[in-house]
C-alpha cells in the first residue's frame, strides 16, 4: 500500500485490529504511525497518543511486567452460566501478580497507538510475549483502552537483514500490510518539511535513487533511502546556516566526479 492508503488503514480499521507494516529499511514505516496519530488529533479534536516500545531492545518481562507477591487482590472471572458469559468480582489470597510497565496505558478514555517496533528484531521469547496484546488487546488480564491500536513494524527478508522472522501463527494476529510508498507522496512530504532544494531536484531528475534497490543487498554496504535523503537534506542546510556549501567543488582537485553522484554518495554515508 501507498501512503495514503497505509493511513487510512492505521486510522479507520476497527481498533481491536492489530496492523504490521512491512518493508525495507527506511521508507518510513514508523513515521506512518505518527502522521496518523498527528492526523487524528485534528480530525477528532482528542489528543492521541503514540507509544514506542523497540522489541529488539527488551526482555520478556519489559513486555509483561515483573512478578511479585501480593496477599489479596481484586480479580475478574469470566465464567459461562447457563450459556451467557458473566464477570465475577472475587479477592484471590496469595497470590502471584505482575507489575504493568511504565508505558501501559491505563486511562479507559486514552485514545494511540501502542507500537511495538522492530518486531522481527526480537528474540523469540519476546514476540511470544507480546502475543496477549496484539490479539486480546490485555496484558495479564489487563484490558487495554477501547481506543488503542496495537501496531508493529519490520523488514522482513533474513537473507538480507539480522531478523527472527515469526511464525505463521504469529503473523495471523496481524493485518499485514506491505508498504510501497509512491515517489510523489515522497516530494509532497519533502516540500512539508521543508528539504533542501538540491535534493528534491535531485529525486526528481532521479527517481530511481530514491529508494533502497530491490533484491539481495551486499553486506558491509550503505544504500540511499529516504530516510537517508532527509538527513542529508539537513545536513545540508545546517552547513549553510554555517556559510558553507557542501555542493561547492570550486578549488577541490580530487574530487573531479559530477555533483548527482557526490550527492548519492553522501546520502548512502
Amino acid at each position: 500500500m501507498d501512503v495514503r492508503e497505509t493511513k487510512r488503514a492505521i486510522k479507520y480499521l476497527p481498533w481491536e485490529h492489530s496492523i504490521m507494516l512491512t518493508g525495507a529499511h527506511g521508507l518510513g514505516k514508523s513515521a506512518m504511525w505518527w502522521q496518523a496519530a498527528l492526523e487524528l488529533s485534528i480530525e477528532t479534536g482528542i489528543p492521541f497518543e503514540l507509544i514506542d516500545i523497540r522489541l529488539s531492545e527488551r526482555e520478556p518481562g519489559d513486555v509483561i511486567g515483573y512478578p511479585y507477591r501480593v496477599d489479596s487482590m481484586p480479580a475478574v472471572r469470566r465464567v459461562f452460566k447457563n450459556g451467557v458469559l458473566v464477570e465475577e468480582n472475587v479477592v484471590a489470597k496469595n497470590v502471584m501478580a505482575h507489575s504493568l510497565p511504565i508505558w501501559f496505558p491505563t486511562d479507559p478514555d486514552w485514545h494511540g497507538f501502542l507500537l511495538m517496533d522492530e518486531i522481527d528484531r526480537a528474540t523469540r521469547e519476546v514476540q511470544q510475549s507480546s502475543m496477549e496484546l496484539s490479539l486480546d488487546h490485555t496484558l495479564n488480564r489487563v484490558p487495554l483502552p477501547k481506543h488503542c491500536r496495537v501496531g508493529s513494524c519490520c523488514n522482513g527478508a533474513p537473507d538480507i537483514y539480522t531478523t527472527l522472522i515469526p511464525c505463521p501463527a504469529f503473523i495471523s494476529r496481524y493485518a499485514m500490510i506491505p508498504f510501497k510508498p509512491l515517489v510523489s507522496e515522497w516530494h509532497t512530504n519533502f516540500d512539508a518539511i521543508v528539504g533542501h532544494r538540491a535534493i528534491k531536484l535531485y529525486i526528481t531528475k532521479f527517481p530511481g535513487d530514491l529508494d533502497v534497490p530491490e533484491g539481495i543487498l551486499a553486506p558491509y554496504t550503505a544504500y540511499t533511502n529516504r530516510r537517508s535523503w532527509v538527513k542529508l537534506s539537513e545536513a545540508l542546510l545546517s552547513f549553510e546556516a554555517a556559510g558553507q556549501d557542501l555542493l561547492d567543488f570550486k578549488g577541490d582537485t580530487t574530487n573531479d566526479q559530477p555533483a548527482e553522484s557526490f550527492l548519492t554518495k553522501l546520502a548512502a554515508s
